[in-house]
């Protein structure tokens, strides 16, 4: 990850920001109706993060959507689609502006990182109460 913002510079706004609130703001589960036949999943998961600020508070977006689908099986239908969107907020100095530069960074080390357990968690949660095995997804690694 080639970055435009100094280590020096990130670490001066992480000390300058306040995490205010977590909240799951949308959700979905679809979960398609199939008779129990063993085998394996195959999982897809996708995640999408945007940002925006006002004087002293900025809000991330942290959008997940995991499909499982049936291994060697030639059907495009997923057994389920799990969709979530987080709300990540801050309080920040009035004077501070958030640049791309450091959400490029953001995204990828702090915040992807601090909304994960909270997905891992919604998708065994949900999962489990539609009836599904259930599946443990591993800790979010930065390499």
């Amino acid at each position: 990850m080639k970055s435009n913002i100094s280590p020096q510079e990130y670490s001066k706004i992480i000390e300058s920001i306040e995490l205010n609130d977590i909240v799951l703001i949308e959700s979905a589960l679809k979960v398609a109706d199939l008779e129990s036949s063993g085998g394996t999943i195959s999982l897809n998961l996708s995640d999408k993060y945007i940002f925006k600020e006002n004087d002293n508070k900025v809000s991330f977006y942290a959008t997940f959507k995991l499909l499982g689908k049936k291994d060697n099986s030639d059907s495009k239908d997923s057994i389920f689609t799990i969709t979530a969107k987080y709300k990540i907020s801050y309080f920040k100095p009035n004077e501070l502006v958030i640049t791309n530069d450091f959400f490029d960074v953001f995204k990828e080390l702090s915040l992807s990182m601090l909304i994960w357990p909270y997905m891992r968690e919604f998708i065994q949660n949900n999962l489990n109460r539609a009836g599904l095995p259930p599946l443990t997804l591993p800790l979010k690694k930065i390499c």
